[in-house]
This record gives C-alpha cells, structure tokens and sequence, in this order.
C-alpha cells in the first residue's frame, strides 16, 4: 500500500466514526435539498456519539503563514456562498460555487480548503460532475482538458463538517459573556490571515479578490451580519422548514479573509454618516449600522447602552476620513460593527468590523475623557480604506495595512483632541516599543507578522515621514502627510487592487518632490533602529553638532534639534545626518548652554547628546560652510576648527571616485581656531567642474568625512 494510501485509509475510517452523528444531523447534501436544522435533544444525541471521534491537536495554528505571494494563475470573478448554521452545534454546511478565470495554462485547479473537520461530497465543474481529491490544505478539480488563458469555469462545492480551530479563529459557535454570565450564542468567524480555507473552499491569499453573493440559512432569531448591503437592501426569506435564509450581496471585491459570518440574537441600532460617492462626488448619507448581543438573564448587563456610548463617535471618524483620505470605499454599502465573542481584538471585516465583546463597554480614556476604546474603532474603520481597498499583495506587507491603521488612530486624535494629547499618545502607543523592533518592517518572520512592528513601528514610520515633509514644508508636514496617504489609496490603479510598499513610496515620493530611496530603503529593510551620539560645542556664533553612527548601519534623516541659551530662551532648528560621522554648524547669536537631538521623540532614535570633550588628537571640528558653494561669486569653503593643543591635522579633497583632488593642510596646529579652506581648485591650481567631493579631516585620533557640492 502507497503513502497516499495509507493516509486516505486513515482519513477514511476517521470519517467513519465522525459521520455517525452527521447521519443525524444532515442526511441530504444538496443546496436545494437541506435538510432542516434539528432540534436541540437530536443534536444533543449527535454530539454524544461524535465524541468517540478521536480529537484533532494539529489546528494549523502550528503551520507558518507564507509571506510571498500567492502566483497560482487564476482569477476568481465571483463567490457565490450558501451555508447553513445552526446555533445549538458548531458545524456547517455549505455549497459554494466559484466562478474563475484562467491567466495561464491550467491542467487542474486547486483550491484551499482543509481536510481536517471537513468533508467534501461533491464538486461540479461548469454543470458536470468532476474529478477531486481533498488532502492536506487543497482540494483539487480535475478539468476534462486542460483551462488555457482566457479560458472560464464555475466550481461548485458541497461538503460539510465541525471546522477545527484555525489561526485566531476560523469558524466558531461562541458564547457571549462577561465574568461568569454566560449568555447567548453566536456564530462568528476570523480568517486572516489564512483560516477562510478551515470553513469554505476557496482562493485563500489577500492577493485574489472578488465579488460575493450570500445566502445564510439559520433560526429565525438569529440576525446574520456578513459584508455587503446595509440592512435596508437585505432579504429575509422565511422557508417551509421554519428556518431562515438571508440574502446579501457584496459588489466590491474582497479577499476570501475579509469575509466573514456574525450571526446571533442581536439588538441593532443606527446612525447615519454623510460621506462622499466616489462615482459622483457628491456627498450620500450613509447607514451606520451596530449590532449587540442581547443578554440572557435580564437586567445583568446593559451591552446596547454600553455600545450606544463606545461607538457613537464612528460617523465623525467616518465622515474625517472621508476627507482625509478620499471617499469611504464603500458608500453605496454601509459601515458598520457587530460584537462577536472573541477576546483577541476587533477584526476589520470589509463594511463590517467585527468587535470583540471586551470592546463594549462604557469605560473612559484617563488621557481623552471619551470611551476608552475610541482608538480601536478608529483604527478598524480605517482598515476600510487600507486593507480593504488597497489590499496587500502578500502578507509580507502586512505593514501597509496594520501599521496605517495604528497611525490612524493617532490622526483621528490629533483632529478631535489636539496636539499635545496625540503626543502623549504616540509616545505611550507606538514609540514605547522601541526595543522590540527587532526585524525587518517588510518580510518580518512567518510567525510574527502581526507582532509589534507591524503596528507600532508601522506608525512610528508614518510619522517620521511626516517629519521629513516638515523639514522640507515647514508647518505642513501632516497635510503633506495625509496627501501622501490620500493619493495612494485613491489612485485608480490601486483602488481595490493589490499592493507593495514601492506603490505607497512612489506616491510619497511624487509629495516630496524626490526620490525618498534613502528613507524608505532603511526603515522598511532593515531591523533595529537609529543609534545616534551628538556632541557640540560654541565657537562665536557658531554652533558644532558632530554627530556618529554606526559606519555600518547609518541612516540619513533631517533630525529636529532644541538650542538652549544663557538667557533661557530656546530655538529649534534641522541638523542633517547623511554619513556615520555628519558635522553640522547652526548659526547662533547668543550663548549656548544646552541641546536637545529630537526634543519630541518623533524619531525612532537613541539619542546621546553632551557637549564635546576634545578628541584624543586635541580638535574639535565643526562642519563647512557653506554646502553647496560658488567659488566664483567668492564664496570659499571653510571648515572651522578648534585645537586644545598642538595636534596633527590633515584635510584632503577626494572626488566620488576617492581619487585625491588636492591637499588643504597637513600640519601640525597649535592652539587655538583653525579655518580650513578650499577655493574650487586641484592641485595643479586648476579649477574643478561642478559636482559633489569628499572632504576627509584627520586628525591623531578621529577621522572624518563631509560632503561638498560644488556649483559654478
């Protein structure tokens, strides 16, 4: 007997002993033949005899997430998705048809769906019973011949099963609760990043998107919340059995992650949001919609009263960024939000967030005066515009999504409470977790996409950007930001379409005017962070920053800086640091007696800043002026220089190439100032072209190197 073999002889009588109860439970499996759900003793019956099946420890919360993208050469044009749940056993049955285009040759076609927990009884391929096999993570159909590009087909699958627990959660039947009140059951799924897959068939990566039409049969009391249309365009179909089917269509594409079932006795309540239709312009008023799991024991918990006062601010955050960052993607759907029992978070499911029950409540933010949890919705709304609409192309980039949406929440902040709140903020949520940007913001580890980095240094990255708009745009750098932010979500060749971090650099780069390469290249590709040590000095009206990196690990950034004076007094200015060791003056008419590096940590930057002690060759060295110079408008270069002592110095002109250009001084100085100086010319007297060179100073202790760019 083969491998293969072996495993579908275990499979196999597995599944013998687990359907003894789904003899019960469903004995039809066509879509247009379900049987009824049963009542609560059969099920009870059921889940006694589907105990002796052995239980299942691998969940795949042990299998890693594929960072790369998913390159499987089809397109999936419309998921036409019908299931029926029940709200006394957690099992499912579905029959979902797929509708896909081939974008080359294709001798199968592989879908993604667990073996675990599920059972697939038939799958038809355009109308006709087709070939499959269902192991591992794929169920394979087997085409008559082989698709080629261009090439359609409809795959319609019908199975069953009690789906295993999968990544955060997959699909669940869950209870609300709070301490030890237990209270009504609901119905919910999570399934990013690649748990869709654990409960339905599917193309399951963020990179494939589609339309979806749904239909859920359940018990008349139960609410079923799944994206798509608001409640007003929604279809309840009351059956012969009793039961219930709901209908809803969702037009925009989504990714099979961003679908989702919430589905329990809720009270629903609503608002109205006036935002923009990205078809006409024009502003639309909007359903806000909001659905709370109704308590089972009276009086002991107020959850509508608690969301009514948790959640009301939504409209103001939708309707700001609907001018922030261009028209709310889906306007001619809804927003809205349904509480679901997990205690992990919230889950931004596509015109639906789903929201986790410890979220409901009337606490209240020591640092805003308003609910506690503002910034959770803050931050999944966002996710309507990235991640949503521009979705990522492979987890990989998980940073486009989750690290927008955390500095979200600090935007929304700014506007509705201020500048210093938003600080306070920023520190306390983002910039704290500075020792634990261990790796790489692009292509973290498998098993910790959405750790802190993905967050935290997300935003933090954001906001340095932010930065580096306000030094080149003084008091505009978050309008330059949120334009940024705002152009890459509306480009039309984004929008609902997948994304890399270069489709975000390039309309940043298009803000700022250049290329942003020796920002982003460092921030997004490289672990860890700026390690900086500034020391300085006065010389007349001259202030001396030398700042020194690691040579190996430098970063190119337009620091802010806070000058202190005698008189108590302050200024702030810009100190560039472009090599592992930048020399910097800054002008000053008064007496200097201390400096602060990045007064407002909006840098990811370790800071050790004092004044300088001399150099073990006796030198402090300041940096020339001025960069760029015209030597003919008799301008000279200089770089000042201060020796505590007699000290050797050297100072030579290299071009890019490091050849020698000419000498400046080799010689030994006494004490006091030195000014170094090069009139534009070689060391034959002859005068350079414009362009950049290197000056390298050493002295017996130290060396280093400045930039010069000279223009005639």
């Amino acid at each position: 007997m083969t491998e293969r073999r072996v495993l579908v002889a275990l499979k196999t009588a597995w599944w013998t002993l687990a359907t003894v109860g789904w003899i019960l439970l469903a004995p039809s499996a066509r879509a247009d033949d379900r049987p009824v759900v049963p009542d609560r003793d059969t099920v009870l019956q059921a889940q006694k005899l589907l105990q002796i099946a052995p239980s299942h420890p691998l969940s795949k919360l042990d299998r890693g997430t594929p960072i790369e993208r998913d390159d499987r050469p089809m397109d999936v044009t419309l998921y036409e998705i019908s299931m029926r749940v029940s709200d006394v056993v957690d099992s499912l049955w579905g029959d979902v048809t797929i509708h896909l285009t081939a974008l080359a040759p294709l001798e199968r076609i592989d879908l993604d769906l667990y073996d675990e927990g599920i059972l697939v009884e038939e799958v038809d391929l355009d109308g006709n019973a087709a070939e499959f096999t269902h192991f591992d993570e794929t169920l394979s159909i087997q085409p008559p011949s082989a698709l080629t590009p261009g090439d359609s087909a409809t795959v319609e699958v019908r199975y069953r099963g009690r789906p295993v627990p999968s990544g955060f959660l997959g699909f669940r039947l869950g209870r609300f609760s709070r301490g030890t009140f237990e209270g009504l059951p609901v119905v919910e799924t999570l399934s990013e990043p690649k748990s869709a897959r654990s409960w339905w068939p599917c193309h399951d990566t963020p990179y494939d998107a589609a339309p979806f039409s749904i239909h859920v049969t359940t018990p008349q009391d139960m609410m079923v919340v799944v994206p798509g249309s608001d409640r007003s365009h929604i279809e309840e179909e009351i059956r012969p059995d009793g039961l219930k089917t709901t209908h809803v269509e969702m037009p925009a594409p989504i990714p099979a992650y961003l679908f989702s079932l919430a589905i329990s006795d809720y009270d629903f309540w609503s608002q109205t949001a006036r935002v923009t239709d990205e078809e006409s312009g024009e502003k639309v008023d909007m359903p806000v919609e909001y659905y709370v799991a109704k308590p089972l024991v009276e009086d002991s918990i107020d959850w509508l009263g608690d969301s009514q006062f948790a959640w009301s601010m939504t409209p103001d955050i939708i309707e700001y960024f609907d001018q922030v960052y261009g028209p709310y993607p889906f306007a001619r759907q809804r927003y809205g939000m349904a509480m679901f029992s997990w205690d992990g978070g919230a889950m931004e499911h596509a015109t639906c967030t789903s929201m986790g029950q410890g979220f409901v409540n009337s606490a209240i933010s020591g640092l805003t005066g308003g609910p506690l949890w503002e910034f959770i919705v803050a931050h999944e709304l966002s996710h309507q515009w990235f991640g949503d609409c521009v979705r990522v192309a492979r987890w990989g980039e998980i940073w486009l999504n989750e690290g927008f949406a955390s500095y979200s929440e600090s935007v929304w902040y700014e506007h509705r409470y201020g500048e210093e709140v938003v600080h306070t903020y920023r520190l306390n949520h983002f910039r704290r977790f500075i020792d634990d940007f261990t790796h790489s913001l692009v292509d973290p580890p498998p098993n910790d996409i959405f750790g802190l980095v993905s967050y935290k240094k997300g935003a933090m990255v954001l906001h340095m950007l932010r930065m580096v708009y306000e030094e080149r745009f003084p008091g505009q750098g978050l309008e330059m930001l949120l334009k940024a932010m705002r152009e890459y979500v509306t480009d039309p060749a984004l929008r609902f379409q997948p994304v890399e971090s270069s489709d975000f650099q390039r309309h940043a780069e298009e803000v700022y005017g250049e290329s942003l390469d020796w920002f982003f290249q460092p921030w997004l590709y490289r672990a860890g962070v700026c390690h900086l040590q500034t020391r300085w000095n006065q010389q007349d009206r001259w202030l001396s920053l030398r700042m020194e990196q690691d040579a190996a690990d430098h970063y190119r950034l337009p620091l802010p800086v806070r000058i202190y004076f005698a008189d108590g007094d302050s200024t702030d200015s810009w100190a560039w640091t472009d090599d592992p060791v930048s020399l910097v003056s800054i002008e000053v008419d008064r007496e200097v007696v201390g400096l602060t590096v990045d007064p407002g940590q909006d840098f990811l930057v370790y800071t050790d800043t004092r004044p300088a002690s001399p150099t073990p060759g006796g030198v402090f060295l300041q940096a020339g002026y001025p960069n760029p110079y015209l030597p003919d408008g008799g301008a000279i270069y200089r770089v000042p220089a201060f020796a505590e002592r007699d000290s050797r110095l050297e100072a030579r002109v290299y071009d890019v190439a490091g050849r020698r250009v000419t000498t400046l001084i080799v010689s030994t100085v006494g004490p006091g100032p030195v000014d170094l100086h090069w009139d534009g010319r070689d060391e034959r007297g002859k005068k350079v072209s414009s362009g950049l060179y290197l000056l390298r100073i050493r002295t017996e202790g130290m060396e280093a190197t400045q930039r010069v760019v000279l223009v005639r």
